[in-house]
């Protein structure tokens, strides 16, 4: 088992003769680690030393036990800079140190140095990737939204390559933190009662279990290299699989396609224009008629869930909201009647209350019908244009000679003059409301 203390900094103010009794007499009794705390700027003017300049201090004074900043608020700080304090102190303690990092909760100590509060997550990832690279790079390249680098890095490297990292909440970490600790972290600490401690334990270990690359390389005992693929790649091929569904099931892709393959089998173009364009121009304009709900769901839940300001089942229930409301109003009552009818759920009261697993199928059924009702008015010119041609090649005789033949360039031409294409973009972007 492995024990450590934190160093009680406040207390001991500026007596350095304390703080050395105190390191040295845990180091005596055998415990594994010191942990001194970090708060850059804090009100009042009590004693808060620098995790790393007063570890530094004890690093000269002890020889083995394992020196813990913790937890540094990683984002208020330069990435590099970090990394080359950290790599120094693993030299001058020879390899004792685990860093301890937390994103904080303080957002005036974010005001006051210029930090964006909201963005603390993301960063913190993006330092964490950094780091382990300085650490184990002579020259690194690196290109992210917070931090950049150009083939440099540090010098000397730290001893420990990479320096492992512990991550630490204040309270029972969210989704957020605890994929972070998953993927990150070599160790980590929590402010969790025994009650809540088994399933903290149990998210965490999933998340460093997901957290294992899709492709890892062995070294056989051939020396040869042998590759694996992890659970995490049928995952992904099952998103992947999902992800056409999802297209034609929650959006507008499903009218449009049909709207526009019925314009082409009235206008007896066989071929043309081809699937290809047909679905080009069916994904684009879907884009266009979904970008305001898509922005939505990124604003209200997508942002707040990267920034750590939402947990992921709140997440989910924020994006559900706009794309339930586009449903909503392109679903016919009676549709939606129907499926709730079949589903029989007593616990839904209202139509925003309505289970995707109900309402996408009433949505599909309404698309369904908006398409073929579309589609019926764009046969009607057509075939009166067959009908006149049929009977006039009727009446001259010329009955062996195919009135498609000879009605086709007079659909194109009334297609063409009637501004065809922008009536129909228009009426389908209209038509959703």
């Amino acid at each position: 088992m492995r024990i450590g203390i934190s160093l009680p900094v406040r207390e001991m103010a500026g007596d350095l003769y304390a703080i050395k009794d105190f390191a040295q007499a845990a180091e005596e009794l055998g415990l594994t680690h010191l942990r001194v705390p970090d708060q850059v700027i804090r009100p009042g003017n009590a004693h808060l030393h620098d995790p790393l300049m007063l570890l530094s201090y004890i690093a000269a004074l002890t020889t083995t036990i394992e020196l813990v900043p913790s937890v540094i608020v990683l984002p208020l700080r330069q990435t590099a800079l970090v990394a080359r304090q950290v790599a120094e102190l693993d030299v001058l303690s020879s390899g004792r140190v685990r860093l301890g990092v937390g994103v904080g909760v303080s957002k005036p100590e974010y005001d006051a140095m210029g930090v964006d509060f909201h963005t603390r997550g993301a960063r913190c990832d993006e330092q964490l990737e950094l780091l382990q690279q300085l650490w184990t790079e002579q020259n690194v390249t690196f290109s992210g939204r917070f931090d950049s680098v150009n083939e440099s890095g540090i010098n000397p490297l730290p001893i420990q390559q990479p320096v492992p990292i512990w991550i630490g909440a204040r309270g029972v970490p969210g989704d957020a933190v605890v994929r972070r600790m998953g993927r990150w972290a070599s160790g980590w600490f929590v402010l969790a009662s025994p009650e809540e401690y088994p399933d903290v334990r149990a998210r965490i270990d999933a998340a460093a279990q997901a957290a294992i690359p899709i492709l890892s390389a062995v070294q056989g005992q051939a020396g040869e290299t042998e590759y694996s693929v992890t659970l995490q790649l049928l995952g992904l091929m099952t998103v992947l699989t999902l992800l056409p569904s999802i297209l034609l099931m929650m959006t507008s892709f499903t009218r449009i396609i049909i709207v526009l393959s019925l314009l082409r089998q009235a206008m007896g173009t066989a071929q043309t224009p081809p699937n290809q364009i047909l679905l080009g121009i069916a994904l684009f304009l879907t884009i266009f008629i979904m970008a305001p709900v898509f922005t939505q769901v990124y604003d209200d839940a997508i942002a707040p869930y990267s920034n750590d300001e939402m947990a992921l089942e709140a997440a989910i229930e924020a994006a559900q909201i706009p794309m339930k409301d586009f449903m909503l109003r392109q679903t016919r009552e009676k549709d939606l009647q129907t499926f709730v009818s079949i589903a029989d759920n007593p616990d839904i009261t209202s139509p925003m209350e309505t289970p995707l697993t109900v309402l996408v199928p009433a949505f599909i059924t309404s698309e369904l019908k908006s398409a073929f009702t579309i589609g019926f008015m764009l046969y009607i010119p057509f075939i009166i244009i067959d009908m006149v041609v049929a009977s006039v090649l009727m009446s001259m005789g010329m009955m062996m000679l195919s009135p498609m033949i000879i009605s086709l360039p007079f659909k194109l031409l009334l297609f063409v003059m009637v501004d065809g294409w922008m009536l129909l973009m228009t009426s389908l972007t209209g038509s959703y409301v």
